[in-house]
């Protein structure tokens, strides 16, 4: 694992170069000096330790100098490195992500709808951080520092004494071992909170959201959640505490036998060995505290590789998805009539139909309804319509064309989005060369019967931790539709379950508007009463055509039709 990690970190190190090569090159130079310096403040303390006994004041204050100044070079260093290390990191780090989302610009719409996905989506995303991936690119470095910095040292501290050196090396490599079995014990402990730390925070969200604290305050129960919350945070501190305490005590454990009782032993040896004076203390002292030093760094950074591994994973998974064929969207409209046509199609979720054997063609202009009951497969047909799907048997044609062959269409799905982005925004999203004049602007929205709006500017930003304002789902419901209905050039207006958050009578003004529009026209609804006027309604159940025709075809000759609008129509009238 650890040399696969290294691997990675070598990948990430000269993507780093391709990404910024100035900054990586003295990122790598100022490593190299780190790992120099250490040695030549060794060798100054020695210069200073053998000119104390017999050379003049001015030599020892040369060599004083010298010393400083290797440490404040050393700090000075690391300081510019750390200014350069976070201008790559963050270069780099954009660089991940950007390849990430263009990658998944060319998955399948059918793998990125699943669940699989989307979490592993998620993991990618989380991995790219200055303390995941983006981590490693300061690795490669660190770690040629420290073995200059181990291997300089070394030989001072073998010229000096052989037997403190090994005594040292053999005490460093044990602590060494148990303090990464230390800090992977903490890992442990500190994942065992997740849930914990999950249910902390799913409590305090039910005070701090809006809507389910405005239910609790009027159930009186708010005293109640609060109080939950206390009692799991409580219970979460008590076990950090205690994890966090487990882990000083150990740690600081090892760090006085890797470093004071390395020293005191190492003095004691130069006692019992009769060679005990000023040049050896300093050597023994200033070489331990930096050699522990550089091992703790280098067996620490060691044992984060083994997360890298992990973390590296998750973000390599997304680039193993196959890339679909992407859609060319052309547009045909040279002949008089725009034939769209469903040839025996049939598609499949997990082996079972979602729809079998769908059969039927829409002509240039034409309204057309797909009604039918909840899960019945209206969406999973508008989704094979715009090239999301593909069917797994059959055929669309679009314009004489295979599917592959896109014309424009405009849609509006029943899951919209909410864009967080300022009001104008919003409505021209899709139109970009259109007039945007404050005054158009305000006819939009009064046209639509979003005169709220208008008491805010048309850059107020839709979202309220932003400073802006929220929207109710009918409000985002009717941007959704203005996007649509303004977007330039598209030869047919997809709605799915689109007006479904409207009141009854601005559903019907907006459905008249649109029908007495040019396009041609698909319109998902479960609500059969919206559609009596419609060119072609298509009645699907069980993911199979019922039937086909217009309503009143469909109310004399299809039982279940009639049923279902007869029901509805009197929910209505009630």
């Amino acid at each position: 694992k650890i040399m696969k990690s290294i691997k990675i970190a070598l990948k990430i190190f000269f993507l780093s170069f391709k990404v910024d090569f100035i900054n990586s090159c003295i990122v790598l130079l100022m490593s190299i000096l780190l790992g120099i310096l250490p040695y030549l403040n060794t060798k100054g303390m020695l210069m200073i330790a053998d000119l104390s006994n017999n050379s003049s004041l001015q030599l020892i204050i040369i060599s004083i100098i010298f010393v400083i100044s290797a440490s404040l070079g050393t700090k000075l260093i690391n300081s510019f490195n750390n200014v350069f290390i976070n201008k790559l990191s963050t270069k780099l780090e954009f660089k991940l992500k950007k390849d990430l989302k263009e990658k998944c610009t060319k998955i399948d719409y059918r793998v990125r709808e699943q669940s699989k996905f989307q979490q592993e989506l998620r993991m990618a995303y989380n991995s790219i951080n200055p303390f995941g991936l983006v981590k490693m690119n300061t690795f490669i470095p660190l770690l040629i520092s420290t073995i200059i910095t181990i291997v300089s040292l070394s030989f001072v501290l073998i010229k000096c004494n052989i037997i403190i050196w090994l005594f040292v090396l053999i005490l460093t490599i044990i602590t060494t071992i148990l303090r990464n079995k230390v800090i992977k014990k903490n890992i442990d402990d500190d994942r065992d909170l997740i849930d914990e730390r999950l249910l902390e925070e799913t409590l305090l969200g039910n005070i701090t959201n809006a809507e389910s604290y405005a239910e609790l305050r009027i159930n009186n129960s708010v005293n109640w959640a609060i109080s939950k919350w206390e009692t799991q945070q409580d219970k979460l501190f008590n076990k950090e505490l205690k994890i966090n305490n487990r882990f000083q005590f150990k740690s600081e454990g090892l760090s006085f036998i890797s470093h004071d009782f390395a020293f005191i032993a190492s003095i004691l040896i130069l006692v019992f060995m009769s060679k005990l004076d000023i040049t050896a203390i300093v050597v023994t002292f200033t070489a331990i505290q930096n050699l522990v030093n550089n091992f703790y760094i280098f067996s620490t950074e060691l044992s984060i590789t083994k997360n890298f591994l992990e973390m590296f994973n998750f973000y390599d998974n997304i680039f193993k998805y196959s890339d679909c064929e992407l859609i060319n969207k052309q547009e045909k409209l040279s002949s008089p009539k725009l034939q769209l046509s469903f040839k025996n199609v049939s598609f499949k979720y997990n082996e079972k139909y979602a729809l079998e054997n769908i059969n039927f063609d829409v002509y240039e202009g034409e309204k057309i309804a797909i009604v039918g009951y909840n899960g019945s497969g209206k969406t999973t047909m508008l989704k094979l319509l715009l090239g999301l799907y593909s069917p797994c048997e059959g055929e669309i044609i679009l314009n004489g064309c295979n599917s592959n062959e896109r014309v424009s269409e405009s849609v509006v799905f029943q899951d919209f989005a909410k864009y967080k982005l300022s009001i104008k925004e919003n409505i021209y999203l899709y139109s970009s060369s259109l007039d945007q004049t404050d005054q158009n602007m305000i006819s939009i929205l009064q046209k639509y019967k979003l005169d709220n709006l208008l008491v805010y500017d048309a850059n107020t930003i839709l979202a309220n931790e932003f400073g802006g304002i929220n929207l109710s789902t009918g409000q985002w419901q009717k941007l959704a539709i203005i996007r649509a209905k303004l977007k330039e050039k598209y030869s047919i207006m997809i709605m799915d379950e689109a007006t479904s958050a409207l009141d009854s009578y601005t559903e019907s003004e907006l459905l008249n508007e649109i029908l007495d529009e040019k396009n041609t026209l698909l319109y998902v609804c479960h609500r059969l009463v919206c559609v009596k006027s419609f060119d072609k309604i298509i009645f699907v159940d069980s993911g199979k055509i019922s039937g086909i025709g217009n309503h009143d075809e469909l109310f004399e000759n299809n039982l279940k039709y009639r049923e279902i609008y007869l029901s509805q129509a009197q929910d209505y009238i009630e």
